[in-house]
């Protein structure tokens, strides 16, 4: 299968995968690491379990944590052929909006959609949302909506899930010649993945992405990869490989960007996971933004 039917929950595992994660889910498979390199396992519910652990569960949303400020409301959308989801929607936005789509990685696979706003997830859109932390040039500007899957991300769910996004089902005004997809490590492969294979996003932003794709699938296609050059589990230079593509293949520096974290911070409740939270600074950087604009 192609990367886009696997995305860390279905299938044989791509060679692109970080070796920690196919040691990982060999061990708690029962498999050697030589089968998962080889593509014979097919990692389970039970792998992933036992590799990322079960998600922090929040309250619903709007969701107001310790004494940050009071949280965005973040709406839950349902659509019936593909995801639950978190939705916001700038309250004082007029006329279409952009999007920013963000896809969730591995560690809060587990639960259900509230597993989107887990501790671990801290620095994420959806979270900082929530918490009110969010920077103005986010919560102002973008519709954000915030999937949830058990399964990976598959680039044909993902198309179903933005027909119903852009239908008067989902409540929204988009524009639908500025949509953007984002993630974090599962979730930013997911992103590279939907955006080559639909060719419906205008901007796709990598997060400390666990796997990569063929530049040549994302030409015509704006990319800005963040990513910890301390990142114990998935190293950098996927994103940095990503880039150096992009730009070989003709793209600018300012529609093929790279930032790299000297010391990326772990993720709250993950320590050993150290380097692999380029989500808190990325996510709050107002360029990105105005970039994405």
């Amino acid at each position: 299968r192609d990367s886009g039917d696997w995305l860390m929950g279905w299938g044989p595992l791509p060679a692109s995968m970080a070796a920690a994660d196919q040691r990982a889910l060999a061990a708690a498979d029962g498999a050697s690491s030589a089968d998962c390199a080889a593509g014979r396992l097919a990692p389970s519910a039970r792998a992933w379990a036992a590799v990322v652990g079960a998600a922090l569960a929040v309250e619903a949303a709007p969701v107001a944590m310790g004494e940050e400020a009071a949280g965005m409301t973040l709406l839950r959308v349902r659509d019936p052929n593909s995801y639950e989801a978190f939705v916001y929607s700038p309250p004082d936005a007029v006329g279409p909006l952009p999007l920013l789509l963000y896809l969730h990685g591995a560690g809060e696979m587990q639960g259900d959609l509230d597993a989107v706003l887990s501790e671990g997830a801290t620095g994420t859109p959806p979270v900082a949302l929530a918490r009110g932390s969010a920077p103005p040039e986010l919560a102002h500007s973008f519709a954000v909506v915030a999937p949830h899957t058990r399964r990976g991300w598959r680039p044909a769910e993902l198309g179903r899930f933005l027909d119903f996004l852009l239908s008067p089902s989902s409540g929204l005004a988009l524009d639908a010649a500025r949509l953007h997809a984002t993630g974090h490590s599962m979730g930013g492969h997911g992103a590279l993945v939907a955006a080559a294979a639909t060719r419906r996003f205008a901007a796709v932003v990598p997060v400390a992405a666990s796997g990569v794709v063929d530049a040549k699938a994302l030409q015509g296609i704006a990319v800005w990869a963040f990513h910890g050059k301390n990142d114990v589990i998935v190293p950098s230079r996927y994103s940095e490989d990503l880039v150096q593509g992009l730009r070989s293949r003709g793209a600018s520096e300012e529609v093929a960007r790279l930032t790299l974290y000297e010391a990326a911070p772990a993720p709250p409740g993950w320590p050993s996971y150290q380097g692999h939270a380029s989500t808190i600074p990325a996510y709050a950087t107002p360029e990105l933004y105005q970039w994405l604009l």
